[in-house]
């Protein structure tokens, strides 16, 4: 131990001697105080650290055996709610089974009306066979009609192609003839102005005509009165006017 302490002490003190200073013995004690102080303080505090995890780490393991000791109890309730569903499930296939009994019975009976139907159908096709065969007959015979209905069918061809040129020179000719109707309307119009204008001409000359024999009357009327063999003049002639002279003719002559 004394060889180690006077090792320590040469390697400490060798930086002092390079510069001439010389370290004393009682230096190199306090300094290793110093170091075992520092190294057991870091112990306590690792004991410390390290009994803090443990405790951290007991109370993560106690909260992970509540949560496992509560998982086993529910796991429990859930083993006693299965056995319960499975005591129903077996009530339920006795139960099934009876049902599954009449089920199949009632399937029995559906198979045998499915026969009954299926041999219904079969009479059914029978019979539509038979119509069938008439009909294939009747196609057969359509067949052979339809040679001689082809020959009509281009034969009516042919017909409609004339009728079709016949209808092309007629329309031709039915252009010339609303030609000629629109241009006799137009003069049919301008007769019927004419004649319209016509009567009214006659009409004026008819009312002029009748003025004219009402004015003839007057005047043969006015003639006669005034002439001298006329009973109404010879009245006055012989009856004296108080009023004055008068000429032959009836009329007043003025005093001289």
């Amino acid at each position: 131990m004394r060889d180690d302490f006077a090792d320590e002490e040469e390697v400490q003190s060798f930086g002092y001697k390079r510069f001439g200073i010389q370290e004393g013995t009682q230096c190199t004690k306090c300094k290793n105080e110093w170091a075992l102080k520092t190294s057991i303080a870091l112990l306590y505090v690792l004991c410390s650290l390290l009994t803090i995890a443990v405790a951290v780490l007991g109370y993560k393991v106690v909260q992970r055996v509540d949560t496992v000791s509560e998982g086993i109890e529910n796991y429990g309730g859930k083993i006693t709610a299965v056995e319960t569903d499975l005591k129903k499930l077996d009530d339920q296939a006795g139960e099934k089974s009876e049902n599954t009994t009449t089920e199949i019975q009632a399937f029995k009976n559906n198979i045998w009306t499915l026969q009954r139907q299926l041999s219904a159908v079969q009479e059914h096709i029978h019979n539509d066979q038979a119509k069938l065969s008439q009909l294939e007959n009747i196609g057969s015979d359509i067949q052979n009609n339809q040679g001689s209905i082809q020959g009509r069918l281009d034969s009516n061809t042919a017909s409609l192609h004339t009728i079709n040129g016949t209808l092309q020179s007629y329309s031709s000719v039915i252009g010339g003839l609303q030609d000629d109707t629109m241009r006799l309307q137009r003069e049919l119009q301008q007769q019927v102005k004419l004649q319209d204008q016509a009567l009214l001409s006659i009409s004026s000359l008819n009312f002029t005509q009748a003025q004219q024999r009402s004015l003839i009357t007057v005047l043969q009327r006015f003639r006669g009165r005034h002439q001298p063999g006329h009973p109404e003049n010879a009245q006055r002639l012989s009856e004296p006017r108080a009023d004055g002279p008068t000429d032959t003719h009836g009329c007043r002559v003025a005093p001289e």
